[in-house]
């Protein structure tokens, strides 16, 4: 079981064998080891993951509103014959090319990312390392914007051979849990998107009791 580091600076989380921090570019003086009271690896899916499919659907969906209310407010295609079937069309292309991405995306990564994930006395995180993740096309790094999710593992994480994020139970400011999922999200002050830790069936109930415990002052809910 490797150490977790934390940088003094900013806090971020840290490989056991870097030395200079990839979030501030701070030397790791002073970093500070802290043993995880859980660590476990997990093969998170994805064609049939509602939670990512959800998150997919709201973060393309706010995106493809604007750009619909743009397009139509620029070209006054409302007023024109036939606007509307063209802006219907512009909306069936852009869900089309999304879905098309989503799922050679999946096919590629064999519908697995396998991500490591730790509860800390100092923090929760994870890192991500996918050999396949290398051979994605640059065409489909789109999909990437589903990994808004694990909460998700950042947009560019299906870009990347290597990902990783942690955040700080003094910067945790709602916890979600999800039963039915044995997932656990993480919403922090430093960052607009969640931590998600998806658990397996025999060690949620320990996670869940972990988050509860070192994130008691942020707001818990159970959806």
């Amino acid at each position: 079981m490797h150490m977790m580091r934390y940088c003094s600076a900013c806090g971020a989380g840290m490989d056991g064998d870097v030395t200079v921090c990839t979030s501030c570019g701070e030397r790791t003086r002073g970093a500070s080891p802290a043993a995880p009271d859980l660590e476990w690896t997990f093969d998170i899916p994805l064609l049939n993951n509602i939670l990512l499919i959800r998150d997919l659907v709201l973060a393309f969906g706010t995106g493809l509103v604007f750009v619909v209310v743009l397009v139509t407010a620029a070209s006054g295609a409302w007023s024109e014959p036939g606007g509307l079937i063209g802006i219907g069309q512009l909306i069936a292309l852009l869900v089309g090319i999304l879905v098309a991405c989503f799922l050679i995306t999946t096919l590629l990564l064999r519908n697995r990312i396998r991500a490591t994930f730790f509860i800390s006395p100092d923090g929760v995180g994870y890192t991500s390392a996918n050999a396949r993740q290398k051979n994605l096309p640059a065409a489909v790094v789109i999909a990437g914007v589903f990994a808004n999710s694990p909460g998700a593992m950042g947009t560019g994480m299906l870009a990347s051979a290597e990902q990783s994020g942690s955040s700080l139970w003094d910067d945790v400011t709602r916890v979600t849990i999800h039963p039915r999922q044995y997932a656990i999200d993480l919403t922090s002050r430093a960052d607009y998107k969640p931590i998600r830790l998806y658990c397996t069936a025999e060690n949620f109930k320990q996670a869940a009791d972990l988050v509860k415990k070192y994130a008691g002052h942020a707001e818990i809910r159970t959806r």
